[in-house]
């Protein structure tokens, strides 16, 4: 599995939606096939689901129908969680390179 592709991929494909967000945050996955060891990652929320590189485009997890939220924070337990907007996200356009590249 590609690192980082998370965040390109979440701000590339964040739709023009009242009720889409891109979300940056910290995740502490269970242990499994989902890995063990804290990571940054980015998805996208739209309406109870959750959309990530790694289900998407990767096919893990429950791919293309996303996951519902409340299972995805459950299993990925994310923290420092920061959420944005359509309109947030296209005015910060470094939100595609993730934490590591963040230019304040």
């Amino acid at each position: 599995m590609a690192s980082g592709q998370c965040f390109p991929w979440a701000y590339e494909n964040l739709p023009d939606a009242r009720n889409a967000r891109l979300v940056h945050a910290i995740v502490h996955p269970h242990g499994g096939k989902y890995g063990a060891r804290p990571y940054a990652h980015a998805w996208i929320e739209r309406v109870g689901r959750v959309y990530d590189w790694q289900s998407v485009v990767q096919g893990l997890g429950p791919g293309e129908r996303g996951w519902p939220k409340k299972f995805f924070y459950e299993v990925y337990r994310p923290t420092a969680i920061r959420v944005y907007s359509y309109d947030d996200a296209q005015e910060r356009p470094w939100l595609s390179h993730g934490p590591a590249k963040l230019v304040r």
